[in-house]
């Protein structure tokens, strides 16, 4: 059996391990991608290109991966349309409504939605841009109630759309319509402090429930 033909685009600092071909735009780290330097499997190709224009010919690749990317185009008809015709199915991931209004990166130029097999593409607008600063994004890093959140409702987060042959989108940007930005909440260090406490307290609050746990189970079986 002939293994499949598969691209990872725009693969960033974790790439699809069984894919042949990965491209970037930024090898290097940037402000748009946290995680780092862009890291390529042995043995593997990589190409510089960006998603809205690659080398490629048409219906060249079985398979392509798309994840975290298309919400920072310019021109997500022209990704969309690039990646239908390079490749004969794929796996598209993008944040979701709630996660961009929950966490907010300023560098995403779009609110994405998917309904009916179809991907809408709102342009994003100031009042919808960080409404809450990088407070959930921090607290998220040490704060085990949002980590079990996180963990299990990844369909709140997470849009991971498949499609075949071809699939439907729409772009939908704003005209002229003038949006005044609402005030960022930004949380003082020393408040930032405290939930910082109060989080860990919790968290070891937890750690000495689950020992309990242990402790009374092992007496119940003995």
């Amino acid at each position: 059996m002939i293994p499949l033909k598969k691209i990872d685009i725009g693969c960033g600092a974790h790439p699809m391990p069984d894919a042949q071909v990965f491209t970037d735009l930024y090898p290097l780290k940037t402000v748009e991608r946290s995680q780092g330097k862009v890291v390529i499997p042995q043995g593997k190709k990589f190409v510089l290109c960006d998603v809205e224009k690659m080398p490629f010919s048409d219906k060249e690749f079985d398979y392509a991966y798309c994840r975290q990317v298309l919400e920072h185009t310019l021109h997500p008809e022209k990704a969309c349309a690039e990646i239908m015709r390079i490749a004969k199915a794929g796996l598209i991931e993008t944040p979701t409504h709630f996660a961009e209004i929950f966490f907010g990166w300023p560098y995403h130029k779009w609110i994405i939605i998917e309904r009916n097999q179809k991907l809408f593409f709102f342009q994003k607008r100031k009042n919808e841009d960080r409404p809450f600063g990088n407070f959930f994004r921090i607290a998220a890093k040490f704060n085990p109630v949002i980590k079990i959140f996180l963990k299990r409702y990844p369909h709140l987060f997470k849009i991971t759309f498949h499609w075949k042959n071809k699939f439907a989108y729409e772009v939908i940007r704003e005209k002229n319509v003038s949006q005044k930005s609402l005030p960022s909440y930004k949380q003082r260090w020393s408040e930032l402090k405290i939930s910082r406490l109060i989080y860990w307290l919790w968290d070891q609050a937890l750690k000495f429930s689950r020992l309990l746990r242990k402790i009374f189970k092992k007496k119940s079986k003995n």
